[in-house]
């Protein structure tokens, strides 16, 4: 859906029919209106837009232009209330913005060619404001995908690996409710077997020790409110990678397989770092 959104929104080239409104449409700042469907007011160069705001009968879009359409920094704000905010290549939102849809929900991070690709925050709200669900992590065609985190409205806690939107492989549960946390092997959504070692490894604390999901090995470590929590996955090279959730931080780290000392930090504001968990490092990845 938020890919047709985006598609939609096309630049069409000046046509015979088009006319100069007012000012100067060749080098300077002048008016355009174009029959086939907008009208353009800002800078022109050479005959070309630079900088302005286009306006079509279902979109505004204001920003940066290159060869024509849209490149660069712009906001684009669409008939039903939705709007994005943050970088174009050829028309299409790309790098890293927010997008916050008309029922709103609101997406904050990095996209390629008008989907949610890369590290990124969303977050799901009804009408009144309340939230749903807020997600941080990894995101491939516009889904959690890898790495990350889910937090409920009442606080519950998924936190682990993600396909297509879904829990699915190694992942740990914790309950809003002080319930006792799970851990181990999802799919669909689902938990197979619980292998959470409780008071592991000390009171109040749980973990899981060495379990294997699709050639991996999984420990974990956390507290049963969820403050804190750790997974550590090794690949068959002996290679580790590092995640680490800080639920009263709301911020999420992930490191590489083969290279702890450098990782990516995501924090509920969608501000993507490098840096490791309290060190952290003024190199912004966006």
């Amino acid at each position: 859906m938020k890919a047709l959104v985006f598609l939609g929104f096309t630049l069409l080239s000046f046509t015979s029919y088009s006319q100069c409104i007012s000012g100067d449409c060749e080098n300077g700042y002048g008016k355009y209106n174009c029959e086939c469907g907008y009208v353009y007011e800002g800078d022109f160069v050479n005959g070309e837009k630079v900088k302005g705001t286009l306006t079509k009968s279902n979109l505004v879009y204001t920003g940066e232009f290159e060869n024509d359409v849209a490149n660069g920094s712009g906001v684009i704000k669409y008939i039903d209330g939705s709007w994005y905010e943050g970088t174009f290549v050829d028309n299409l939102p790309d790098g890293y913005g927010t997008y916050y849809f008309a029922k709103g929900q609101k997406f904050i991070g990095q996209l390629k060619q008008g989907v949610f690709e890369g590290y990124g925050v969303q977050v799901f709200s009804r009408k009144d404001g309340s939230i749903i669900e807020t997600q941080i992590g990894s995101f491939k065609k516009d889904q959690l995908d890898g790495m990350g985190v889910s937090v409920s409205g009442n606080g519950d806690i998924y936190f682990g690996e993600f396909l297509n939107g879904k829990y699915w492989g190694f992942g740990l549960f914790v309950f809003a409710n002080d319930k006792y946390p799970e851990a181990g092997e999802f799919r669909k959504m689902k938990l197979k077997k619980n292998v959470v070692l409780r008071d592991y490894p000390s009171s109040g604390s749980f973990g899981v020790n060495g379990l294997e999901v699709e050639n991996m090995l999984f420990y974990a470590n956390g507290d049963y409110q969820g403050k804190l929590l750790e997974i550590k996955a090794v690949n068959k090279k002996g290679e580790e990678m590092n995640v680490f959730y800080d639920s009263l931080k709301k911020e999420l780290y992930l490191s590489k397989f083969g290279n702890d000392s450098l990782g990516t930090i995501i924090n509920i504001q969608g501000e993507i770092t490098e840096g490791i968990p309290n060190t952290r490092i003024d190199k912004n990845i966006k």
